[in-house]
């Protein structure tokens, strides 16, 4: 059942954010195409901060805008489903 558990991980989307951490702006990447995804940006206490709707491709940019300096977590998410996930440092 260990060759499973290596193909789901397979299947799995990458997602990278560089630079990190960044402050103006910084890119996420996928390692699967995206099709009218949303990218949920909250902070540590699980507030959302920023919500980016119908996303598509493999390379979105995000800017700090009115997000104060600290650690966030982002959620990529298509069709209800969480496809990728992390986190990112904003400092000045």
């Amino acid at each position: 059942s260990s060759s499973v558990g290596l193909n789901s991980l397979q299947d799995k989307n990458e997602a990278m954010i560089f630079p990190n951490p960044f402050t103006d702006q910084t890119v996420l990447k996928t390692s699967i195409e995206m099709s009218n995804a949303n990218l949920l940006i909250t902070n540590n206490l699980g507030q959302t901060e920023k919500t980016y709707y119908g996303l598509s491709g493999n390379s979105f940019t995000i800017s700090k805008g009115s997000l104060s300096n600290g650690i966030y977590i982002y959620q990529l998410v298509e069709e209800n489903e969480i496809k990728g996930s992390g986190r990112f440092i904003i400092n000045d």
